[in-house]
């Protein structure tokens, strides 16, 4: 699949920006700041309803310009101009001429010196048109800061679910490093997103396992409390019986299905690092890169195929634990506490890599996530932030003969130097000003 358009309103930098996208490779260039990667964040932002940069979908609604507090006084000094004319002409007084300018003044003082609060948009705006198994697909979503978003599939109000992975994208930025040096959480999203996309039943899932876990901690604490206090706490104990069962059936289908994704994913991942190493790099680093879903709670691999029996498992380990649980007032075991271990041969990657060995094992996830999810024949929009100037030359190369297999590839660069000189596509450079960051098609690559 791939875009021909898309619609930036009030999205992070973007004001208001329509930009005309291409098939194959379109490199958006510009310096550090101008909105290269807000453009492809909104597009990557379709896939999977969460930025890779941040926590916070408030944070990707455009702040407004302090200059909205000079619009504002230009606007006011601009109504009292007219208003002086005016009594200009009615009046015909020079002391009221007078009078009436030093009034002007006092107001253009008066304004200019205000707090006035910049006009703080409410919501950022994505829609794209693309191409999608030889037919066309629009797509809309308002992201609104402290509500719900809302969207359109074929200019039709959807619930946003309907919409969500319609676009499919793969994206590889510098922030993917952190799949391998940061904490499971970062792990466990890697194989939701995977999974959603594969399973798109899983975001429900995924959403009613997140409802059903804060339920139940606030449960915990309140039963923690209330025995503190010596108070009985036997209608806690109950209703922590149902929210034991429901969470346990949410958590097997998740774990179930993650696995699923890891079994799957593994041997591309394996293949693109065999295929990354070379002959450069294959003397000096590690040959085999392989994945293992850690489970929070005792369950052999072969159990975590089966969700019937994954739910005793984990009712068992809740009754267990849940004398500490109450103590605590957190939720200590299941899905939420799971891990994906990587290992380069017998060692774990996070501890043992070198950096080059990490950058060759996170590239290496994209890609067999790219090749797992282009089995079905509908190739994601590959996108690809700001990495090449991070890459040597050999692993430049892989990224580069996938980019060019791509039916869409967008790439970033802050410097022409970063730009491979076998790529070939569309070339636009990202400019901010003051209204907001610009995109500007400047033709294809070789033709400046």
């Amino acid at each position: 699949m791939y875009l021909t358009h898309i619609s930036l309103d009030d999205f992070r930098s973007y004001h208001s920006e329509v930009i005309e996208l291409h098939p194959g490779i379109n490199v958006f260039l510009g310096a550090n700041g101008q909105g290269k990667t807000n453009l492809i964040e909104a597009i990557g932002y379709l896939t999977h309803f969460h930025s890779h940069r941040v926590g916070r979908d408030g944070s990707l609604v455009r702040y407004a310009p302090q200059s909205a507090v000079l619009e504002q006084a230009a606007s006011y000094a601009a109504t009292q101009d007219e208003q002086l004319a005016d009594s200009e002409v009615e009046a015909g007084l020079q002391q009221e001429i007078l009078d009436a300018k030093q009034r002007e003044q006092s107001a253009r003082q008066m304004v200019s010196s205000a707090i006035v609060p910049p006009r703080q948009p409410f919501a950022a705006t994505i829609r794209v048109k693309g191409i999608k198994r030889k037919r066309e697909i629009y797509v809309d979503l308002e992201i609104i800061a402290g509500k719900a978003n809302r969207a359109k599939l074929a200019r039709e109000s959807v619930p946003p679910k309907e919409v969500k992975g319609q676009i499919r994208t793969v994206l590889f930025a510098p922030e993917n490093l952190e799949i391998i040096r940061s904490d499971p959480s970062v792990r466990r999203r890697f194989l939701d997103d995977i999974m959603v996309q594969l399973q798109p039943i899983q975001s429900a899932h995924l959403a009613d396992h997140a409802r059903l876990l804060t339920q139940r901690a606030a449960l915990l604490k309140q039963a923690g409390k209330k025995r503190r206090s010596g108070q009985n706490i036997s209608s806690e104990l109950a209703t922590l019986e149902i929210f034991n069962a429901q969470l346990a059936q949410v958590a097997a289908q998740i774990i179930v299905g993650r696995n699923q994704v890891m079994l799957v994913l593994a041997p591309h991942v394996a293949a693109a690092y065999e295929g990354i190493l070379g002959e450069e790099h294959r003397a000096n680093s590690s040959t085999r890169l392989s994945m293992q879903y850690v489970p929070s709670y005792p369950a052999a691999p072969e159990q975590l195929t089966d969700s019937a029996q994954l739910e005793q498992i984990l009712l068992a380990s809740y009754a267990n634990s849940q004398n500490e649980e109450i103590m605590r007032g957190v939720n200590l075991h299941g899905a939420h506490r799971d891990d994906l271990l990587l290992k380069l041969d017998e060692l774990p990657i996070k501890g043992f890599a070198s950096h080059g060995e990490t950058w060759s094992a996170t590239l290496s996830l994209k890609l067999g996530e790219y090749a797992l999810l282009s089995e079905d024949g509908d190739l994601p929009i590959l996108i690809l932030d700001d990495v090449f100037s991070e890459l040597d030359s050999s692993r430049r190369t892989s990224l580069l003969s996938l980019a060019q297999a791509a039916d869409q590839t967008l790439i970033t660069v802050a410097s022409e130097n970063d730009i491979p000189k076998a790529l070939q596509g569309a070339l636009y450079r990202v400019k901010r000003d003051s209204e907001g960051s610009k995109v500007t098609y400047c033709g294809s690559l070789g033709d400046e």
